[in-house]
């Protein structure tokens, strides 16, 4: 492992510890008590050539996989409770520093 993902890695594990939020992670039966850097998803614009565009961002959340076994998240199946509010989980995307972004859908 380089240095620089060495410290991307620490870096992460201290921000999540320091501003991230509590949630739930639910994968079949089993729940996990997380700690993950949440992002409520907007809608932003974008100009596209002449045209002014809607662009939807989706919440997602930053995790550690430390957490839990991020082999066992089935997409669509596996939920995130944060904020009172159950998404779907509709993508798991590495982050290239040990953890995953998880993709939220309602």
């Amino acid at each position: 492992m380089g240095q620089w993902t060495r410290l991307a890695q620490l870096t992460q594990r201290a921000s999540a510890g320091v501003f991230g939020e509590p949630a739930t992670l639910t994968i079949g039966s089993t729940e996990y008590e997380i700690k993950g850097e949440f992002d409520a998803g907007a809608t932003r614009e974008a100009i596209i050539g002449d045209g002014l565009v809607l662009v939807d961002e989706p919440a997602r959340i930053s995790v550690r996989s430390e957490q839990f076994s991020p082999a066992s998240i089935v997409v669509r199946q596996s939920t995130v409770e944060v904020r009172g509010t159950t998404y779907t989980i509709i993508e798991a995307r590495p982050d290239g520093a040990g953890g995953l972004v998880l993709i939220l859908g309602r």
